[in-house]
Order: C-alpha cells, then sequence, then structure tokens
C-alpha cells in the first residue's frame, strides 16, 4: 500500500555555482507507474555533459552550413530568361506585302533581355527559319526561353502558313505552316517558355488571288484547337491586324510588350501587388491593356491582343524592375512630326510629269512601276520609318530611261505637214499688232474702190515704207502663219464679200509678202481658184463651200496624226468619203467650161465633204479624248482600290459606276480595225465625260481646307472620320506629288498631335487601366468580297473571255475561307497566266488595243510587247498605214492641181515622204 506521507525534499547542492546542466530540476517531478518518478534533466554529472557538448557543437556546424548555403544562394548565378527574335521583313518575290517594322520591332524586345540569340534578320528564308526552329529541340532546359516571330501569314486549305523571306504566293511548298511552329516550340526541353506572336499580317491584292486578309480569325482557331503547354500571346484578337505606331516607328505590339517588360507591367495581372518581379501573366496583361487603348484612336481599326494556354504567373521573366515615375507638368514638350521627305516628293513629280507625257498611254506598266515604288516608300514615311531616295536607285533609274523611250516622239522620218493646219498645231491666234499691220499694207497694196469706182489716191514713198517696215517687223519668226491663219480664216474661210478679187489679192499677198511662209495645199487651191477665173455665179457659196472642205480635210488629217492612235483607224471611212466628194467636187466647178448644173453639183459634194471630213475630225478628236479619259479613269481605279476597298465609305458604289463607265468605253475597241459611225463618236464622247465626271467629282473625299481643319480641333473622334479619310486617299496612287505631301504631312501631324495627348493621358491616370474594344469597323469578310468584285471589274475592261464565270466562283459566303480558295486561285490564274497570254496574242496581230487594255488594267508586269519601245511596232502600223492613204491622195492632188504653179513638184515631195519607211519605235 502507498505511504500516505508526502515525499521528503531533497537536501541542497552543496555546489551553488554548479552549471545549468548540473544543477537540480525545479520543475515538478512527474510520478509513474511503480512510483518512479523524473525530473526535467537527470543529473548524471560526467556522462550528461558529454552529451550535452556533442549537441553543442552539432547545432554550431549546422548554423555554419546554413549560413554557408546562404552565402552560396546569394552568390551564384540568377537565372536569366533569353529571347530568340525571329523577324521576317525582307521579302523578294512578295512585292505587294510589308513588314517594315519587324527588325525595329525584334530590336527594341532585345534591348530588354540580358541574354538573347539575337534577331534573325539573316535566317529569314524557309530553309534557314526551319533548321533553327529544329535547333530548339536541343536548348538547354534549364535557361528559359521567349520565342518572338513576326511576318506575314496566309490561309490555304483552311490552315495558317507564316510566309519566309522567300515565299511565293502561288507555291505553298515555300511557306510555313503555323502548326509546324508550335510543334517545334513544344519540342523544346525549356522547362519554362513562352511564345509572342505578331503575324496577324497578310498581303491580299485582288490582282493575285490573295483576297482575304482576317487572318487573325484563323490564328485564332488554330492556336485555340491546339491546346498549348506553355503560355503564347497573340498581337490581336479574331477580326483584327497588327498596327503601328507612326510616331515610334514601332508595331504597337512590340512597343508595349517592351515598355511591360521595362517594368511597367509589374502589378498587372489580376489584383497582384506591385513587387518588383514581371511575370508572364503580368506582362500579357499590361500589353492587352496599352495595345487596345492606343488602338482606339486609330480611324477604323482595333487591335486587342490575346493570351493562349496557361497564364504564366509562375513564369518570371525579371526580378526589381518597376514602373518609371509619371509625367510631371514641366515634362519636355514631344517632338514635331517631321515634313514629307523632299526626294519623296520629287520622285512624285517624275511619275507626275510622265502622266503627262502620255504615260498612262504609252506605257502604263512602267507608270504602275514607279506608283509602286513610290507607294511603298510613302508608307514607311507614314509608319514614322526612315526613308530613301528612290531616284538613286538602279531599278528607277531604269524604269525612268525606259519610260523616256516608250513615250519618245522620234523626228524621223519627218512628219507630213501638208497645210496649214498641220503647221498650226498648237499655235495661237494672230496679234492684234500683225492683224493691224496686215489690214494696212492690204488697204495701200489693193485699195479699195470708192462709190464712183475709182479707186483713192496711192500713198506717197513715205507711208508705203512705213506700212512695209510695220509689217516686216510683225512677220517675224513663224508670225508668218499666225498672219495666213488669219487671211485663211477670217478673211475667206468665214467672212463676208468673198469675191474674186479677194482671193486674187490674197493669193498676192502671201506670194509677195510671206516669201518664207511654207508651201501648203491652202496657198496652192488659191493659186488654182484665182488662175481658174471661175464664173459670177460660183462666189461666193460654191467657192466658199470649196475653201470649208479643205480647211475640214486638212484638219481631219491633222486630228489623226500625232501620238494618240487609233483615230486614223476608226475614222478612214469617213476621211475617204470626204476626200472623194471634195474631189468630185472640184472636178465640176474647175471643167472647162462648168455650167450652172456643173456648179451645184461641185457645192452639194463640197457641203457634203465638209460634214463628212468634219465628223471625222471630231471622231478622231472624241477617240483621243476618250482614249485619254480612259487611261486617266482606269489609272484613277487603280488610285483608288485601296481606299475603296479598305474604309466603310459609299465611294465603293461610284468605283463601280466608273469602272463601268471605263468598260463601255473600252467595248467599241474590242474589234481591231473596225471603223466608226458617226454615232459611235457621239456615244463615246458621252462616256468619257461621264467617266470623268464620276472620277473627278465621287472618288475624291478630302480637301486642304480639311486638312487645316484638322489641324486646329481638339476634337479626337471628328478627326478620326477625317483621318480616315486621309488614309483612304494615301492608300493609292491618285494624288499628284504636291496634294501627297500636304496631304501626308498634315496626317502625320494630326497624328503625333493624338499619340502624345492619348500617351500623357495613360500615363497620369491609374497604371492598371482596362483594355478598349471597340466594334470592328469593317468585316474582313465585306473586304475580302470587295477585292473579289474590284479584281472581277478589272478583268472585264481587260477583255477577259471567261470573266462571267469568274464572277459566278468570285460569288462565295465570305465568312468561310474554305470557299474562297477556288476563286483565289482561278483569279490569281486569270492575272498571271491568262492575261499574258492574251497580250502574246494580241501582239503577233499587231492589236495594240488589247494589249494597252491588258496592261493598263494589270499592275503585273506582262510580256508580249516591245520592252523598249513599247507600242511603238504597233504605232509604226498604223502609221505607214495612214501615210499609204495620204500618197495615194497626193498623187490625185497632183494631176488635179498639175497646171498651177509649184504644185507638181509640192505633191511629188509629199508622196517621197510618204513613202520613207517609218523607223521602229515611232509614234
Amino acid at each position: 500500500m502507498p505511504d500516505p506521507r508526502p515525499p521528503e525534499p531533497a537536501p541542497p547542492s552543496d555546489d551553488a555555482n554548479a552549471a545549468p546542466w548540473e544543477r537540480q530540476s525545479v520543475k515538478p517531478t512527474a510520478s509513474l507507474p511503480g512510483g518512479a518518478t523524473t525530473g526535467w534533466h537527470e543529473v548524471r554529472k560526467g556522462k550528461d555533459r558529454g552529451k550535452q557538448i556533442v549537441a553543442t557543437v552539432g547545432l554550431f556546424f549546422c548554423l555554419v552550413g546554413l549560413l554557408g548555403g546562404l552565402i552560396y544562394w546569394m552568390s551564384r548565378p540568377q537565372r536569366t530568361v533569353e529571347l530568340v527574335a525571329i523577324p521576317v521583313s525582307q521579302y523578294g518575290a512578295i512585292k505587294w506585302g510589308a513588314n517594315p517594322t519587324a527588325d525595329r520591332d525584334a530590336d527594341k524586345l532585345l534591348a530588354q533581355f540580358e541574354q538573347g540569340s539575337g534577331r534573325g534578320s539573316s535566317l529569314q528564308d524557309g530553309a534557314r527559319l526551319r533548321k533553327l526552329l529544329a535547333g530548339l529541340a536541343e536548348r538547354d532546359p534549364n535557361v528559359p526561353l521567349v520565342l518572338f516571330v513576326s511576318s506575314l501569314s496566309i490561309v490555304r486549305d483552311d490552315r495558317v502558313y507564316l510566309l519566309p523571306a522567300d515565299a511565293h504566293i502561288d507555291q505553298p511548298k515555300t511557306w510555313l505552316p503555323l502548326a509546324d511552329l508550335l510543334a517545334r516550340f513544344n519540342e523544346c526541353p525549356a522547362t519554362e517558355k513562352a511564345l509572342l506572336l505578331d503575324v496577324a499580317r497578310t498581303p491580299t491584292d485582288p490582282f493575285r488571288g490573295a483576297l482575304h486578309d482576317d487572318i487573325a480569325t484563323k490564328i485564332d482557331q488554330e492556336l485555340a484547337a491546339s491546346s498549348p503547354t506553355f503560355p503564347i500571346l497573340a498581337s490581336c484578337s479574331p477580326g483584327e491586324r497588327s498596327l503601328t505606331i507612326p510616331e515610334l516607328g514601332l508595331s504597337a505590339f512590340a512597343e508595349y510588350v517592351s515598355q511591360g517588360l521595362a517594368g511597367e507591367a509589374d502589378g498587372y495581372y489580376s489584383s497582384k501587388e506591385a513587387d518588383s518581379v514581371i511575370t508572364f501573366a503580368e506582362l500579357a496583361e499590361f500589353a492587352i491593356c496599352r495595345v487596345s487603348q492606343w488602338a482606339d484612336q486609330v480611324p477604323d481599326a482595333r487591335q486587342v491582343p490575346k493570351r493562349y494556354g496557361p497564364d504564366g504567373n509562375g513564369f518570371i521573366l525579371f526580378r526589381k524592375r518597376t514602373r518609371a515615375a509619371l509625367l510631371t507638368e514641366d515634362s519636355p514638350a514631344p517632338a514635331p512630326a517631321p515634313g514629307y521627305p523632299n526626294e519623296l516628293r520629287d520622285a512624285w513629280k517624275v511619275r507626275d510629269a510622265a502622266k503627262r507625257d502620255l504615260g498612262s498611254l504609252l506605257a502604263p506598266d512602267l507608270i504602275l512601276e514607279l506608283e509602286a515604288a513610290l507607294l511603298q516608300l510613302e508608307d514607311r514615311y507614314l509608319m514614322g520609318l526612315e526613308t530613301s531616295d528612290p531616284r538613286e536607285t538602279e531599278a528607277w533609274k531604269t524604269a525612268v530611261k525606259r519610260l523616256a523611250n516608250r513615250t519618245q516622239v522620234l523626228d524621223s522620218p519627218p512628219p507630213i505637214r501638208a497645210s496649214l493646219a498641220d503647221y498650226r498645231a498648237g499655235r495661237k491666234d494672230a496679234t492684234p499688232e500683225l492683224i493691224g499691220a496686215l489690214e494696212k499694207w492690204m488697204r495701200m497694196r489693193f485699195p479699195p474702190k470708192d462709190d464712183t469706182g475709182k479707186p483713192p489716191l496711192p500713198p506717197n514713198e513715205a507711208e508705203r515704207e512705213k506700212f512695209e517696215q510695220e509689217l516686216e517687223k510683225s512677220l517675224q519668226g513663224d508670225s508668218a502663219l499666225d498672219g495666213f491663219w488669219y487671211l485663211w480664216n477670217v478673211k475667206l474661210v468665214t467672212g463676208t464679200g468673198l469675191s474674186a478679187e479677194r482671193i486674187a489679192n490674197i493669193s498676192a499677198t502671201l506670194d509677195e509678202r510671206f516669201p518664207k511662209l511654207p508651201l501648203t495645199n491652202e496657198q496652192l487651191l488659191l493659186r488654182r481658184v484665182a488662175k481658174e477665173k471661175l464664173p459670177p455665179e460660183a462666189y461666193p457659196d460654191v467657192v466658199r463651200a470649196l475653201l470649208q472642205s479643205e480647211q475640214a480635210l486638212s484638219e481631219a488629217v491633222a486630228a489623226t496624226a500625232g501620238r494618240f492612235p487609233e483615230g486614223f483607224t476608226r475614222v478612214k471611212l469617213l476621211l475617204s468619203e470626204g476626200h472623194d466628194a471634195k474631189v468630185a467636187g472640184e472636178k465640176r466647178l474647175f471643167t472647162l467650161r462648168p455650167k450652172l448644173e456643173d456648179i451645184a453639183a461641185a457645192r452639194e459634194h463640197f457641203n457634203s465633204a465638209a460634214e463628212l471630213l468634219k465628223a471625222s475630225r471630231n471622231g478622231a478628236n472624241a477617240v483621243r479624248a476618250a482614249r485619254r479619259a480612259w487611261a486617266d479613269g482606269t489609272a484613277q481605279l487603280h488610285a483608288c482600290l485601296p481606299g475603296t476597298i479598305e474604309f466603310d465609305r459609299p465611294a465603293l458604289r461610284d468605283w463601280s459606276d466608273a469602272a463601268d463607265f471605263a468598260n463601255k468605253i473600252a467595248d467599241p475597241f474590242a474589234a481591231s480595225d473596225t471603223p466608226f459611225e458617226i454615232r459611235d463618236f457621239e456615244a463615246l464622247d458621252g462616256l468619257a465625260k461621264q467617266l470623268r465626271a464620276s472620277m473627278a467629282l465621287k472618288l475624291t473625299l478630302i480637301s486642304s481646307e480639311d486638312i487645316k481643319a484638322l489641324d486646329q480641333s481638339a476634337q479626337l473622334r471628328p478627326q478620326t472620320v477625317k483621318l480616315a479619310d486621309l488614309q483612304k486617299l494615301l492608300g493609292g496612287a491618285a494624288l499628284a506629288a504636291e496634294d501627297r505631301a500636304m496631304m501626308a504631312a498634315g496626317f502625320r501631324k494630326v497624328s503625333a498631335q493624338r499619340f502624345h495627348a492619348a500617351k500623357a493621358r495613360y500615363e497620369r491616370e491609374a497604371p492598371v487601366m482596362k483594355p478598349a474594344v471597340r466594334p470592328e469597323p469593317l468585316k474582313a469578310s465585306l473586304r475580302t468580297q470587295r477585292r473579289a468584285t474590284a479584281s472581277v471589274e478589272l478583268l472585264r475592261i481587260a477583255g477577259h473571255s471567261e470573266v462571267e464565270q469568274i464572277a459566278g466562283m468570285a460569288r462565295v459566303d465570305s465568312n468561310d475561307y474554305s470557299k474562297w480558295q477556288l476563286p483565289e486561285e482561278r483569279l490569281r490564274k486569270a492575272w498571271t497566266s491568262d492575261l499574258p497570254a492574251m497580250a502574246e496574242l494580241c501582239a503577233k496581230q499587231g492589236r495594240w488595243v488589247a494589249i494597252e487594255r491588258i496592261l493598263r488594267a494589270s499592275p503585273a508586269k506582262i510580256d508580249g510587247f516591245d520592252p523598249e519601245g513599247g507600242f511603238g511596232e504597233l504605232f509604226r502600223k498604223e502609221e505607214t498605214e495612214r501615210r499609204k492613204w495620204l500618197a495615194e491622195r497626193f498623187k490625185e492632188y497632183g494631176k488635179l492641181r498639175e497646171g498651177v504653179p509649184d504644185a507638181p513638184g509640192f505633191y511629188r515631195h509629199l508622196v517621197d515622204d510618204c513613202d520613207l519607211p517609218v523607223p521602229k519605235g515611232a509614234r
């Protein structure tokens, strides 16, 4: 039985100075079964002391090891993320698409990384890109990786393809599937990796079958379906495109990704506090917010980057990077936008001069070649990139040289000049001084009789000398032609009081006072009328009808000369009928003893000849005006096409109306060498006026006053509408040099104002901003349908035989990528195969009209004509036919006026000139 008494206390220790581990425990002891007890320590001097020493030493070494590990961890090299940049900007075969900011974008991003492989500008071709991507599988798994890719893209067979620098639009084997890029990056062993994709850029062109530009929608579908295991940030969302910031010369995507990497993205993910650590998730959120906010200021556009795969919140890109300080009120003012480059303005002036010098008619392919180069350089200016002088490049110099050769007028053989109209081309009427001097001299030389029939007293010698000197002074240089025209047109053809005496006096005046005047049909006719002494019944009506028919003939023949072809071919029938009627009238009038019936018949012949010859002259001028209007109109159709497709404006209907007028003008020229009738010329003239009116009034939407209003306006939304109109005009080549310089500089200035105002507002507001999503301005499917419609209409103007079948194929569901492949391929074949074959066939047949129509409608270089002489050979054939026709008429006139002084030699000389061969290339 247990002892009920409490235990006796232990005696005190003998050593008051004992160590703590040697002292008795002051804590109560616990009872153990069987009555045993235990204290805090059992004091076993000697043995327990050794254990305590061992524990203390172990603890010491643990602390030393921990301290060493901490020192090692702090001193070891920090984990560094590497960036691999692949910008594809140097496209060779694809001339109509561009990615000019790619290299600058890559450099901007690489500058934020301490370690990077550099940008792959030398690895832009397909083979090297595939090799670079295959090499990703051999990378160190411990090195985190970010891959940046910027290129053009295209969709075929419902798949997205990236276009390397050596890609051809009609050779799919030269393309790189987006799926291959994702697969190669997925094979990369890096445990931490992410992909930055800026490939929502597509080379769209109605003339090459690349019609659909909503590449972002298909990229979105393909990225979402791939279920990536690594984070991806694409530059934009479905229905959008990657945009450029002109004030920086960078893509918006690269600029704001770079800002985020520099520290601005700190704290931008899901209410995460700023901690000086930048994760990929924060970077993506920052880019989405800032890019969308900037795009909100861009006319007719939007851009919201989109994430795929994991969010990347655990992928740390940088440590110890924080946002920069906010702007202060005394921040320096932004630099003004640069002015339009002088060298670019001067190059546009070269284009303008070429168009004025019949370049649109004689060398449309070369005009388009110059315009394509200039538009590319101007795009660089509008994007904020450096521009060079195109006139210093060999390609430009070669094109300009070929253009000069193509539009040159050759002086050999000499032009056929048989009439006053041939000499008077481009000359003005006689001056009042010349007319006054001529009238004074004629009154002195042929004084009018008074009422009694007696002439007045002749002037004295001093007056005679004065009048002669005054006339001699007025007839200096080529003024003799102006004086002759006054005597012929005013005193004879349209004047009153026509008589045999007046004709004789004027004929004598020409012989006496115009010794240097070149001999013409008109002089010889006056000599014949004066010599024949026609009966009084022939004056004034019949003789005036003769003179009027002569003038009509000379004007009609002159209208078929020069650098505008087709005038002679189309009026040849009317010209021959009019000439034959005139010759028949002369034969009846100049018989040995003309009777009254001969005089009456001659009058009918002359009147009929005048009508036919005036109709042929008007017809030749109508052909000239229609062809020039057609050439200018089709050039304008090309120039307005980019903006018409791109922006949601009512001008598309106007464009189609203008194309319809151009097509109706082209129809009458489809049949080669078919003469026109009078009603054809009238219809042609009306169509030309309608075409010019439609191009001048409906397709120009902005003026210099609008530019000034933009500069003064502080309202961003009204500016947005006008800036969109500016982009529409600058997207094509319709504007002349000075207008382009003014409007492009105005666009950059207003764009800079808006950019800096928005930038200041963003940086002063809360650091975390929600993305701004605006309604899509124009559906990509609508742009696709517009491109297809424009392509078909231009093929119609070019005379393509299967245009209706192609038009039927183009009426497809624009929202379905797979349905567009067939019409795109058919359109590409029409432009790259069918039209060159048509041009070659027309060249063999000598049908220059069809060739010119095809070249005008196609911006691509088409063979089948003389590249140096252009249409010279075909012009030569027409001019040879014209001269052959003239030679036959000159021989006939030589016989008809055989007794007139100087007539036989004059007409023999003209026949010899007509028989000279026309050199190749002459116009």
